[in-house]
């Protein structure tokens, strides 16, 4: 089989949130890219290293983030985009705050 060509809209229901979805392609593969996210004292994205399956980019972000639990700040991150600018603008996004059932 192929890779997979990444497509983004917007939620037709009430949130209006960020959807994406991948369809198959054949000839075209995204990477998984693994990022640092530090917000003090602005928030800062590094790219960690790139990855060609989820699974291997799960695995080495949950590495990341035990050995980083001991001193590093900041977040890791796995997003699947184009390129490391679609991943950066991905991952710079200010995504709504979930609706709580408990506001009702």
């Amino acid at each position: 089989m192929g890779g997979a060509l990444h497509y983004h809209g917007r939620c037709k229901a009430r949130c209006g949130a960020r959807i994406s979805f991948a369809c198959r392609l054949p000839g075209l593969t995204m990477p998984y890219y693994i990022y640092r996210i530090s917000n003090f004292p602005i928030r800062q994205l590094q790219m960690l290293e790139q990855q060609a399956a989820f699974g291997a980019a799960s695995a080495r972000a949950k590495l990341l983030r035990a050995e980083g639990a001991a001193g590093a700040e900041g977040a890791i991150k796995v997003i699947f985009a184009d390129s490391e600018l679609h991943a950066e603008d991905l991952l710079s996004q200010v995504r709504a705050a979930q609706p709580n059932p408990a506001d009702d």
